[in-house]
């Protein structure tokens, strides 16, 4: 069961109306007659679907909800939640974890799957998970707004979902890939950086950090970027000999930086 992956349907390529089919981990749309959710439930003998808008698993083809403890686990994993508290003991605590397959693991320490030299975009995104204030900040990120056509703010709910599966101490596996991040960055920055074109990680955090300043800042007065991330530097300009000093005035001025 792997939630990491960009919520399309595999049949129609739709990101609406997903669901998750807990037999086998393949997406299909709708759940209604006809729907490719539907059709698959027949054809396959797979009957428990779990909505990527609501976290509701319904039985198919008969479309009634299914509520059982058993099914907690799975939805916790498809959008995992942190309390103030839960923060708080992962920066005091280290929480050992098992994976499903019995292997140990630490939260907060896990691998990015390589998909086709994105290596320079896990290195920058590990960073940022190890930040801890900017950690804090996407634990606990909620965008109530509608994102749908806009690239920077698609990219950020995909950065704070991921930031929350890999500090998952309850998570299947030891590692997540960041395959929708690596989407959305590829959207965003209009296939500047893709899956397969190998680039300078110090590119990517610039425009990265940029691009988040400015999403974020338009929802609130500051931003956690500017914060954290923004100092000035001063940069003075004199004569350098006496004849320099007719054509040279002395100057100063402070320029931003990340």
């Amino acid at each position: 069961m792997d939630f990491d992956f960009e919520k399309v349907c595999s049949v129609t390529l739709s990101p609406k109306n997903v669901y998750a089919c807990l037999s086998c981990g393949l997406y299909f749309q709708g759940r209604g007659r006809h729907t490719p959710a539907y059709t698959h439930s027949l054809e396959a003998d797979h009957h428990l679907f779990i909505s990527f808008q609501d976290q509701n698993v319904y039985c198919l083809p008969d479309t009634y909800e299914v509520i059982d403890p058993s099914l907690y686990d799975i939805k916790y994993n498809m959008d995992p939640v942190f309390t103030e508290e839960q923060i708080r003991q992962l920066s005091e605590e280290v929480l050992d974890s098992k994976t499903l397959e019995g292997e140990d693991f630490m939260a907060g320490l896990v691998g990015m799957n390589n998909l086709k030299q994105t290596d320079y975009v896990n290195v920058i995104l590990q960073i940022m998970c190890a930040i801890k204030p900017l950690r804090d900040y996407f634990l606990v990120y909620k965008d109530d707004s509608e994102i749908r056509f806009d690239l920077n703010g698609i990219m950020t709910q995909h950065l704070s979902e991921l930031v929350r599966k890999v500090w998952n101490p309850r998570n299947f596996k030891g590692h997540v890939n960041p395959h929708e991040v690596m989407q959305a960055i590829t959207g965003a920055s209009r296939k500047m950086f893709k899956i397969g074109t190998q680039k300078d990680p110090t590119m990517l955090i610039s425009w990265l950090f940029n691009n988040l300043n400015a999403y974020i800042s338009t929802k609130k007065k500051s931003s956690i970027i500017t914060d954290l991330f923004r100092g000035h530097i001063e940069v003075s300009s004199e004569p350098l000999t006496a004849k320099d000093i007719k054509t040279v005035k002395p100057s100063q001025t402070n320029k931003p930086f990340w």
